[in-house]
């Protein structure tokens, strides 16, 4: 295949402040396997694939979370968190004129290299990440409502590691045709083409397209991308310390609500009557208190572990490895399907998700009440349209 996912680039420098603080925290410490780059933005292609002696354990995120219906105190507030937003349609519009300029100068330099370049177009990665905070959701991951469907397929969720769950880019027709150009070359051509593209030929050295190296590194010396000024820097500095508090709420002083700990330990009880027990996958420094002790988001990890064993196991006998596709690991397996009918009965004995709700709701209203003037104050300084 033609070396061309090194000339895929994220635009840097445009990602908040805001989310480069909440996203690297969450990142780091709410998603056990999903690798993330040093601005917090998760990576797909970094991320850790399952092996023998690595079993995915992974919090439940946005996607898997319960929803909590209506408005809750925090509805009002949570779109301000990230602060004044970049104009996403001009710098798009930038990147990708930039990237244009770049891909024509690539194509004119490989062709007097003696070869067929095919300018790809830009790619549209998106701000996938721009609000870590999940408004009107509840740290209770998402159960299908009727027992029968439970029964049929577990949490009915994909695994976070799913790469179509964070927006991974398809190739485009310049990219198809360049790997197509690339696969009719010689082993001899195909050195050279490297070289001539990136400057080492992919084989016997291995740096990453330096400055002015290669048609690539030329094209990007010739059109460097721009720099950008964070305009949630100041934003950031005044109201970081609300907006950790602000989603400490949820994400720890529910869980540890003296209520929630007593509706935990009789979830707990109950799901060991039933043979499951979650407590092996508690992690006492994770920054979401969900995850330190036992409740519905261990069950969630645990049917990852489990799954993970049951999909492994069955590669390993020689089953379908379509049952490893994209890497999932909530599959329906037997494990996941016994963990969700045990969460699924329990959180029923124990009227968990109101109960959790109720607790949730008052937290976030004696938070609001408390802080609503810099509350105010946050909204009025994000700038949204």
């Amino acid at each position: 295949m033609a070396p061309q996912d090194s000339a895929r680039q994220y635009p840097t420098k445009t990602r908040s402040a805001r989310v480069k603080l909440t996203l690297a925290g969450f990142c780091g410490l709410a998603m056990l396997v999903v690798a993330c780059s040093n601005d917090g933005h998760t990576n797909p292609e970094n991320s850790a694939a399952p092996s023998s002696t690595q079993i995915p354990s992974t919090a439940p995120t946005a996607s898997t979370l319960s929803p909590i219906e209506g408005e809750t105190p925090f509805t009002a507030y949570g779109p301000y968190l990230d602060g004044p937003r970049y104009d996403e349609e001009a710098l798009q519009a930038e990147v990708a004129e930039r990237h244009r300029l770049t891909e024509a100068l690539i194509a004119e330099c490989m062709a007097a290299e003696g070869f067929d370049y095919y300018p790809t177009e830009p790619v549209d990665y998106g701000m996938h990440f721009t609000q870590s905070f999940e408004q009107d959701q509840i740290f209770v991951p998402l159960l299908p409502s009727d027992r029968t469907l439970v029964e049929q397929h577990g949490y009915g969720l994909q695994s976070p590691l799913d790469p179509a769950q964070w927006g991974a880019p398809p190739s485009s027709p310049g990219e198809i045709k360049n790997s197509e150009y690339y696969e009719t070359l010689s082993e001899t051509a195909r050195s050279a083409y490297n070289i001539a593209l990136m400057g080492f030929d992919g084989v016997t050295t291995t740096p990453y397209n330096p400055v002015g190296i290669g048609c690539r590194g030329k094209s990007w010396d010739k059109y460097p991308e721009a720099d950008i000024e964070d305009p949630t820097a100041a934003f950031t500095e005044t109201f970081s310390s609300l907006i950790f508090e602000f989603l400490q709420v949820t994400d720890v002083d529910v869980a540890l609500d003296s209520r929630v700990v007593s509706l935990n330990q009789d979830w707990h009880s109950c799901m060991l009557t039933k043979g499951v027990d979650v407590s092996e996958q508690a992690a006492e420094g994770i920054s979401i208190a969900w995850m330190r002790t036992p409740s519905p988001a261990l069950a969630f990890a645990l049917a990852e572990t489990e799954g993970a064993k049951s999909v492994l196991g069955a590669a390993a006998n020689g089953a379908d490895p379509l049952t490893m596709d994209q890497n999932r690991q909530l599959v329906g397996s037997p494990e996941e399907i016994r963990i969700a009918l045990a969460d699924f009965d329990c959180r029923e004995q124990t009227n968990y998700l109101a109960t959790a709700i109720e607790v949730q709701l008052e937290l976030e209203a004696a938070f609001v009440a408390r802080n609503k003037t810099a509350l105010d104050q946050m909204v009025a300084a994000s700038d949204h349209i």
